[in-house]
């Protein structure tokens, strides 16, 4: 590893090595939290920072999207999330000294662990999300998988969607209401288009014709009122029975599952995570870095 040129960098690594020893943490007899900052102050050095008061929250995410993507130096493919949140745990552990023996009085915040054990539930391959496309029988099941996967609405934002959200012509679906209530336009292929209009022109505008419906509402139940997303999950369960495939019924797949499934297949089409985040409507990095770094440990992509 390259020496370090920062004078204050070189004083303060040097305190941390002096609070981890006087810790006794355990670091398999080596100095991995030393290391850990070691490598963050050299990466602000290539950024051109060569202070902590120049060291800033958001720089300090992009540092967590470098190691997201960084070669694993010891095997092929890229870091373990278990090695990220080692890094993570370095840097808070080092600022939080830095607070403690007053050398700052302000720091910067240094983003949550990356969960480690619910990526892998119920991601549909591409070719399951293809199966369940060829056994849809009717177009509500179609906008279902449409919005779900096409679109990665979460439940609440499928319950909420109306008409006046879809703006064909331009291929954009307004999400009013997000998560924090915050508002984002989903940019829909022309397989979307075709199939949300397909709804919206048979079996929705049936049920408002029959219902004498006035509501907005584009997923419409039986009695003209939005459809709910327990009542969405039931006929996604239907579709996924319908296929006959065992693989699929074990996964218990439901909405959040094609949500999830359309944010991982983003990913390993090399999709940035900048635009992954505005797609997905993710209100941190943290979630897409998330999906980034355990697609590619699992796919041992290189960058």
């Amino acid at each position: 590893m390259k020496p370090l040129y920062s004078k204050e960098f070189k004083e303060l690594y040097t305190v941390f090595d002096h609070l981890v020893r006087s810790k006794d943490y355990k670091t398999g007899g080596g100095k991995m939290y030393q290391s850990n900052l070691k490598e963050f102050f050299l990466w602000m050095e290539q950024q051109g920072i060569t202070t902590i008061a120049a060291i800033t929250t958001p720089k300090v995410k992009e540092y967590l999207e470098h190691l997201i993507v960084r070669p694993n130096k010891r095997k092929e493919g890229a870091l373990s999330v278990s090695t990220i949140n080692h890094h993570l745990f370095s840097l808070r552990l080092f600022f939080e000294h830095l607070l403690i023996i007053s050398y700052a009085t302000e720091v910067p915040v240094v983003p949550n662990n990356l969960p480690r054990n619910n990526m892998e539930r119920a991601s549909l391959t591409l070719e399951e999300v293809q199966l369940l496309y060829a056994h849809v029988e009717t177009p509500l099941e179609k906008a279902i998988l449409s919005t779900a996967y096409g679109c990665g609405l979460r439940r609440n934002e499928m319950e909420r969607l109306s008409m006046a959200d879809l703006i064909f012509h331009k291929g954009v679906l307004v999400v009013t209401k997000g998560k924090g209530n915050k508002l984002r336009d989903v940019m829909m292929s022309d397989a979307v288009i075709n199939d949300l209009q397909e709804y919206a022109h048979t079996e929705r505008l049936g049920r408002v014709r029959s219902t004498r419906t006035t509501t907005g509402a584009y997923f419409l139940n039986s009695k003209g009122n939005r459809l709910s997303g327990d009542h969405m999950n039931k006929t996604l369960k239907a579709l996924v029975e319908r296929t006959g495939s065992l693989a699929l019924q074990e996964k218990k797949v439901c909405l959040h599952s094609l949500r999830h499934s359309i944010a991982t297949h983003l990913v390993d089409r090399g999709m940035g995570m900048l635009a992954i985040r505005k797609f997905m409507g993710h209100s941190e990095t943290d979630t897409t870095s998330l999906y980034m770094a355990r697609r590619k440990q699992k796919n041992k992509f290189i960058i």
